[in-house]
């Protein structure tokens, strides 16, 4: 009730703008009397045109606020997943960690029922009590706890992939290092053989050398 009357009396000294400015208002008025009646005007309108941002603004604010929720339940729905399928040791998130995410997503659900039918029981005529304020509150909470998760499992599979790459490395470098010492060893192994050759045949020829002397020795002038 109170909320009418006021709303009548600003219709009022609208009114009383209005006439004013039909009736007497000019070319010759003082600037600073339209001044006046212009703060006038828009200190009387200052709410109206509050509580018709808001009612603008409110569908896609809830919109936002409801695509934040599906967005949260499909994340939920793979973070399960992937959590069930991998060792505790593996997992990107723990099971204390998804149910506080599912709670809030169903706390953000409830608030949007609840909140949903007090927008619509309350008259035009009054500054809504569930404002677009408290709904982008809504989402930014529901938001921030997805971003935590979403950040934690980033940072551990960063780590992961460096440990990985690391691994991978070493053992390049470890296999690499065994292919040159056996090309090392197989060098040394071709020269020992070639030495070892080249020794026979020296033996060899000495002995063929040592041969033909003793035959030369023995051997009966003619």
């Amino acid at each position: 009730m109170h909320g009418l009357m006021f709303i009548s009396f600003q219709k009022f000294q609208c009114s009383e703008l209005s006439d004013w400015i039909d009736e007497e208002a000019g070319p010759f008025t003082e600037v600073e009397v339209l001044k006046s009646k212009l703060d006038e005007l828009k200190t009387l309108t200052k709410d109206l045109f509050a509580r018709v941002e808001e009612h603008q603004g409110r569908p896609e604010i809830l919109e936002a606020l409801n695509s934040m929720v599906n967005s949260s339940e499909h994340f939920l729905g793979k973070a399960k997943n992937d959590t069930k399928n991998k060792a505790p040791e593996d997992a990107y998130f723990t099971e204390s960690e998804l149910e506080l995410l599912e709670k809030k997503i169903n706390e953000t659900k409830n608030w949007i029922e609840e909140k949903t039918k007090v927008i619509e029981a309350q008259p035009f005529h009054e500054f809504p009590t569930v404002n677009n304020k408290l709904i982008a509150v809504q989402g930014m909470d529901l938001d921030r706890e997805v971003k935590y998760l979403v950040n934690k499992a980033k940072i551990a599979k960063q780590e992961r992939d460096r440990v990985k790459k690391e691994k991978e490395q070493k053992e390049k470098e470890e296999k690499e290092k065994l292919e040159k010492e056996k090309k090392k060893q197989a060098k040394k192994d071709r020269k020992a053989k070639a030495n070892t050759t080249k020794d026979d045949e020296n033996l060899d020829t000495k002995a063929e050398e040592e041969t033909e002397t003793e035959e030369g020795m023995y051997q009966k002038p003619l």
